[in-house]
């Protein structure tokens, strides 16, 4: 059992890297290129489906990283801080870019959209280091 939520939480986190580097490289970026007369129908339509890929995702990642931290590495410094940067993430997530995204769907503005693309580096940077951890510690949970 141990073995099969671990893995899901590999898998999650190596799910959420992909998607966040594809938005960070190609869309994200290609918000400026859409538009003014369709934009607002396509941020909405990025809203929706991309919740519909990220949000079962990052919850798999959070409760499997939960039960991971609680029943599996629960004196682990290193994962420990893992779920820490987890925790970060969903919070800038939700403090920062789902603004952000509610904004434009109202503000064409290139300012907010060059701000996106640049702030949402920290979210990139973030989960790629978790993955690298995750990585790491897979040698760990082999050898228990």
């Amino acid at each position: 059992m141990n073995q099969l939520i671990f893995t899901i939480h590999l898998v999650t986190c190596a799910i959420m890297v992909g998607v966040i580097w594809l938005i960070q490289l190609i869309h994200y970026p290609s918000f400026e290129y859409i538009s003014t007369k369709r934009y607002f129908e396509f941020q909405k339509l990025h809203m929706n489906r991309v919740s519909i890929i990220v949000m079962p995702v990052m919850l798999l990642e959070s409760i499997s990283g939960a039960y991971i931290l609680f029943y599996i590495f629960p004196n682990d410094k290193i994962y420990a801080f893992s779920i820490v940067l987890l925790v970060i993430i969903w919070i800038i997530t939700g403090l920062y870019f789902s603004k952000v995204h509610s904004k434009l769907l109202h503000d064409n503005s290139l300012v907010i959209k060059k701000k996106l693309v640049q702030k949402n580096w920290s979210r990139t940077i973030i989960w790629t280091i978790r993955l690298v951890l995750i990585f790491w510690l897979t040698n760990k949970f082999a050898l228990q």
